[in-house]
């Protein structure tokens, strides 16, 4: 029988080089997405892991743990605990926008166990640079898959479906596949709490 896995997601900081119109940390009052002082310490961190490690063998389950952000790459001691992720046999997995990942960046992960990672695009070029707020993210998106690839590691891409990306599908999807992702998934967007059903971007 095929072992299950135990999953955890942690959002490793707030600190993004992205603006991202759809980004659950707005709702969280930080809009700016810039880490303030509690982000958790390497020590506990490690004992996060620790934690996941210990618990997974009890239950005779596979430890695994998705990190995102923010964006992952930002966290200065992030290689630090890809190396322990490694060292305790944590399959590991990163949530990124994808642009810091160039080829040394991607050569780097690999080495530190990662073999799976996924990278969010969401539309056209110009779409996915407005939704971002930063121009010229797209490019530098389809850059990381690429760079990732590269260096053998599996990338899934991310879109979030909203109102105004809606025919973007198609493009999504060919985009990723020429960058050299494996597979694209979708997620609906999650509508502002004060609009809920009524805000513009969300696809009833």
């Amino acid at each position: 029988m095929t072992q299950r896995d135990l999953s955890l997601q942690w959002d490793s900081t707030n600190d993004c080089n992205l603006r991202c119109s759809h980004c659950y940390h707005n709702n969280e009052g930080n809009k700016n997405h810039i880490q303030k002082d509690n982000i958790m310490s390497l020590i506990d961190v490690k004992a996060m892991l620790d934690d996941l490690r210990d618990t997974s063998k009890n239950w005779s389950l596979r430890p695994r743990i998705q990190i995102s952000g923010g964006e992952p790459l930002l966290r200065k001691d992030l290689y630090t605990i890809l190396k322990y992720t490694q060292d305790n046999k944590i399959v590991t997995r990163l949530l990124t926008n994808g642009i810091l990942i160039d080829g040394e960046v991607g050569q780097e992960l690999y080495s530190l166990g990662i073999r799976n990672l996924q990278i969010s695009l969401d539309g056209t070029r110009e779409r996915h640079d407005i939704i971002r707020k930063i121009k010229g993210s797209y490019n530098k998106a389809l850059r990381g898959i690429k760079n990732a690839t590269e260096a053998g590691i599996n990338v899934t891409v991310s879109m979030t479906a909203m109102e105004s990306n809606k025919n973007d599908f198609e493009d999504v999807i060919i985009a990723s596949a020429n960058a050299g992702a494996i597979l694209v998934g979708f997620q609906s967007y999650v509508p502002t709490q004060e609009l809920g059903a009524n805000d513009s971007e969300y696809l009833g």
